[in-house]
């Protein structure tokens, strides 16, 4: 008895295989040995902000698809995963920060594959990375904040009420089970000079900019963000401790330096903040932290710009 088997058909219509990669969850880029990227899916679009017109045929260099490690370090050299699997033609993992097209860091997990020849010669690699941010919220919630009026309407995080309803709810833990937070004061420095030199559109740009950069620096589940007033944010650290507050208020104002806004024919737009800071104490009030924090970014800012003042040893 014969079995009758399918003939084997070909694929010659490569627009299915495009349509496959667009479709996945990660991005994916290929380059050659020149680091001349010459794919580029639409998932990578979507978490890095570059079209396929504005990468195909570049190099990865300089500010396009710039890297960072854990610390807000960029990568260069053989640090760069890529760069070293196109030396060595290993694979190679990570998590990783890459920047958007619009100027705020991304936190994501790569992988580096190799691609060789029939014969076993090094062609290129291949990027895949997916978006750890978790930015995505869940919509019915935001919905429910904003009929409370507790979101930020430029940089759709919480504002001002939000902070106050959240310090109460800390000051509970802080003294009925002696959980520790810490508060991080956040100033974008001369955004007003921003305003009147660029315009409310680009003012607002940069709040989001901001806004994005600090929000996928800290724990999305635990911390929590908030737009202050016109140019301040504050955050809000459950469950820390003096050296990890001071770690995290350098870490933040370098994340944010290192971004900058693209405008259209002129140079990059970069920012600093100055950045104040300290751990709640069993007989603050909302009131008392929030003065104290303040109080030391004034004298931070008596100082000039980019600087960071943490009040230590209250507290231990």
């Amino acid at each position: 008895m014969y079995q009758i088997r399918p003939a084997r058909q070909e694929i010659t219509d490569y627009s299915w295989y495009q349509s496959i990669i667009d479709n996945l969850f990660d991005g994916v880029y290929y380059v050659d040995l020149e680091k001349r990227i010459l794919f580029w899916n639409q998932r990578a679009e979507d978490i890095t902000g570059y079209s396929r017109e504005d990468v195909l045929g570049k190099k990865c260099q300089g500010n396009l698809l710039k890297h960072l490690d854990e610390t807000g370090h960029e990568l260069s050299g053989q640090r760069y995963p890529l760069t070293a699997t196109l030396q060595d033609g290993q694979k190679r993992s990570g998590d990783f920060y890459l920047y958007h097209k619009q100027g705020y860091p991304v936190p994501i997990s790569l992988r580096v594959l190799p691609i060789h020849d029939e014969r076993g010669n090094l062609l290129g690699a291949v990027q895949l990375f997916l978006d750890r941010s978790q930015l995505h919220r869940d919509q019915e919630t935001v919905s429910q904040l904003q009929a409370k009026s507790l979101i930020d309407q430029v940089t759709e995080i919480g504002n001002y009420r939000l902070t106050r309803l959240n310090l109460e709810h800390r000051f509970e833990e802080l003294h009925e089970y002696q959980i520790k937070f810490g508060l991080l004061v956040l100033k974008i420095d001369h955004l007003t000079e921003i305003e009147e030199d660029y315009g409310l559109i680009i003012r607002d740009q940069v709040l989001c900019m901001v806004a994005k950069t600090l929000s996928t620096s800290i724990r999305r589940t635990v911390d929590l963000l908030t737009r202050w007033n016109q140019d301040e944010f504050i955050i809000l650290f459950p469950n820390i401790n003096e050296r990890v507050l001071k770690m995290l208020a350098g870490r933040l104002s370098f994340l944010v330096k290192d971004t900058c806004l693209v405008l259209d024919q002129t140079s990059p737009l970069h920012v600093t903040l100055s950045v104040s800071g300290t751990m709640a104490q069993n007989n603050d009030s909302a009131h008392t932290l929030l003065e104290r924090a303040h109080q030391t970014l004034a004298a931070c800012q008596a100082l000039g710009d980019n600087r960071i003042s943490i009040v230590t040893g209250i507290y231990e």
